[in-house]
């Protein structure tokens, strides 16, 4: 079951749009209402997450860049001064949008999650949750978790969603 979030007539953009906020909607790789239906093994696309992983790279990554670029975009676009940009990510968005926030702060003046994961440790206890391998960075939990990344936000400019994970 795919679950459309947001461009519904009524939906949280166009709220967001009446309420005179810009709203930039991209679908970032493999993610969001035209990508791939999540695998129920792999999570995204079985092919992406491979190549990403031979190129030395993770789709979590590579998706954080997708972020990056379009916050640019609307930071820079909507105002004279550059404008913090209130962030929202769904889904497996989540992990993707942490890092973003955490490469440049100075461009998010808000990030909210929505049905994300927050840790990896419970992938790392049951490592047959299905649609885990899309949200995971190589080695990363030698350093940090994303609870740590969480953590380390202003708490008043991170709402998270009572239905992360």
């Amino acid at each position: 079951m795919r679950i459309r979030y947001r461009s519904k007539p009524g939906g949280p953009i166009e709220k967001l749009v009446l309420q005179g906020h810009p709203v930039l909607a991209p679908d970032i790789r493999s993610c969001g209402e035209i990508g791939p239906g999540p695998a129920k093994e792999w999570g995204g696309s079985f092919y992406e997450i491979f190549m990403a992983y031979k190129l030395g790279k993770s789709m979590v990554g590579m998706r954080a860049e997708d972020i990056l670029v379009c916050a640019r975009l609307l930071s820079k676009t909507e105002a004279k001064t550059p404008t913090p940009v209130h962030l929202i990510a769904i889904a497996e968005a989540g992990p993707a949008a942490l890092h973003a926030v955490m490469v440049e702060k100075q461009l998010f003046g808000q990030l909210t999650l929505r049905d994300s994961i927050t840790s990896w440790i419970p992938t790392v206890r049951d490592p047959t949750q299905p649609g885990q391998l899309v949200q995971t960075v190589h080695g990363a939990l030698q350093a940090y978790d994303l609870a740590d990344l969480l953590a380390s936000l202003p708490k008043d400019g991170v709402p998270v969603g009572a239905d992360s994970r």
